[in-house]
């Protein structure tokens, strides 16, 4: 089965959600004859965040009384710099996307870890009502016609 545009297995897209037109959004990995496509966002967020979430449950909660501050401050990167590679089609570069990742997973990994304890934590929602606002409103201003 492949996708009707690009000729791609399916399943490739739960790796890489880059069309053929932002592949230099992704690294590609060494399996298979041509590789396997993989954002390279995603590719340090995701184990970053579970390694937090791992962490983080099996002992102690990481004291700090600003533990909110820490996980907006670690999220703000990777939101900026995605932003502005929509907003202003700029190709940024692998390298920011890895790091800017892996600080995305440290915050939503501390954020996750609190909500798993207690669903109710409000700073939880307000991060998630933050990164929501900020991505629908460059989604809507970076589709809005000139």
């Amino acid at each position: 089965m492949t996708a009707p545009t690009t000729g791609r297995p399916r399943w490739i897209w739960l790796v890489a959600h880059h069309g053929p037109d932002e592949e230099h959004h992704c690294l590609r990995l060494p399996l298979g004859p041509q590789g396997i496509p993989v954002c390279a966002r995603c590719l340090a967020l995701y184990p970053t965040m579970a390694a937090v979430i791992a962490v983080d449950l099996a002992h102690r909660p990481i004291p700090t009384g600003a533990r909110w501050l820490v996980a907006f401050a670690a999220v703000a990167p990777a939101l900026i710099d995605w932003s502005r590679t929509r907003l202003f089609e700029s190709r940024g570069s692998s390298g920011t996307r890895l790091v800017t990742g892996a600080l995305a997973g440290i915050g939503l990994g501390l954020a996750l870890a609190d909500h798993l304890r207690n669903p109710r934590e409000p700073w939880v929602w307000a991060l998630l009502g933050v990164v929501a606002a900020i991505v629908l409103l460059v989604l809507h201003v970076s589709r809005a016609p000139s």
